[in-house]
């Protein structure tokens, strides 16, 4: 089966659900987020963005960048990034899953939409990458008393607050935390 075949199931399998149960729809949205692997060509990349913004009026909202963070170099991936957000798709980055500080400087200069992990994030990175620490009116992240707020400030565009995305199972398995 090949990708548009598996995005097609799933939609389907999101329609199903809806259907079948009416009422589902009156709590609940369902949205999908096509992923790019990090085993995975540039040509690779570029043909899941092309194939998530095909699908964008059929439910696909956004791109995942995602796998073994030793895998693949980030630079593989910028184009087909960048040519989501063109597309208006949502983007999210898994970063700071280990330690990369000049993986995670670019990836924060892409401004995310979402960011996944950030275990390893220093406040120097935050500060090198244009992202600040402040501590707002309101929480942002708040896990526990005394872990920093994330404020983006970048390239002069208004500050907005990036989403944070926490896998407890892969930073346990990557030693991300212990």
């Amino acid at each position: 089966m090949d990708e548009e075949a598996m995005l097609q199931l799933a939609s389907k399998a999101v329609d199903y659900i809806f259907d079948a149960s009416p009422n589902v729809r009156t709590v609940l949205k369902a949205r999908l987020i096509l992923s790019i692997d990090r085993r995975e060509t540039t040509e690779q990349a570029l043909a899941t963005v092309k194939l998530a913004a095909a699908y964008k009026t059929k439910g696909v909202v956004g791109i995942d960048l995602s796998g073994n963070p030793s895998i693949g170099e980030w630079a593989t991936f910028v184009p087909a990034l960048r040519k989501a957000q063109q597309q208006g798709l949502k983007v999210t980055l898994h970063a700071g899953e280990v330690t990369n500080s000049t993986e995670i400087k670019s990836m924060l200069e892409m401004q995310p939409d979402r960011l996944g992990h950030v275990c390893t994030f220093t406040d120097d990175e935050l500060e090198s990458s244009a992202i600040c620490l402040q501590e707002p009116d309101y929480p942002i992240i708040r896990e526990e008393p005394g872990w920093p707020t994330l404020v983006p400030a970048l390239m002069g565009r208004e500050a907005r607050d990036i989403p944070i995305e926490l896998c407890p199972t892969s930073n346990l398995r990557t030693e991300s935390v212990k």
